[in-house]
């Protein structure tokens, strides 16, 4: 897929590469955080490592984790993100 170059040169196209880069960083932390949660889910249903790990009050260490990967698959989804990431 080709490049789809904008213009960074007024307020907008800076607010749409602040906004690409943010999301393009957010994927990368994404796929870094998620095999760590994974790893903390020792035993299948029991959230309790990631509570222990982040602090999360006791009983929402799924919530958090579905999240977190509920994050990441729409983050993945995003057709076209790789053309955007440049801009001139």
């Amino acid at each position: 897929m080709s490049r789809i170059l904008y213009s960074q040169s007024n307020a907008f196209g800076q607010i749409t590469k602040t906004s690409i880069n943010s999301i393009i960083t957010a994927k990368l932390n994404f796929s870094r955080l998620v095999p760590v949660l994974n790893a903390m889910v020792v035993i299948p249903g029991d959230y309790s490592g990631i509570e222990a790990q982040l602090g999360i009050v006791a009983g929402q260490g799924q919530a958090f984790y579905n999240t977190i990967v509920g994050m990441q698959t729409a983050i993945n989804a995003v057709v076209g993100l790789d053309t955007l990431d440049i801009g001139n």
